[in-house]
């Protein structure tokens, strides 16, 4: 019983980690990081201008 957790785990790591991730960075106006994983996609920097400031 045990041993099927276990592989259910490393299962589930190596699917995870077979799927492609992207990683873009542009610098001509200052620098941009953008990271796509699957369906998702991460704005890192530049952080959003458009926060209202209290």
């Amino acid at each position: 019983m045990v041993w099927k957790i276990i592989l259910g785990i490393v299962l589930f790591f190596v699917i995870v980690l077979a799927v492609r991730v992207r990683v873009t960075v542009h610098s001509e106006d200052g620098i941009s990081l953008c990271v796509k994983w699957l369906f998702l996609k991460f704005n890192i920097l530049p952080k959003d201008k458009n926060k209202p400031k209290k």
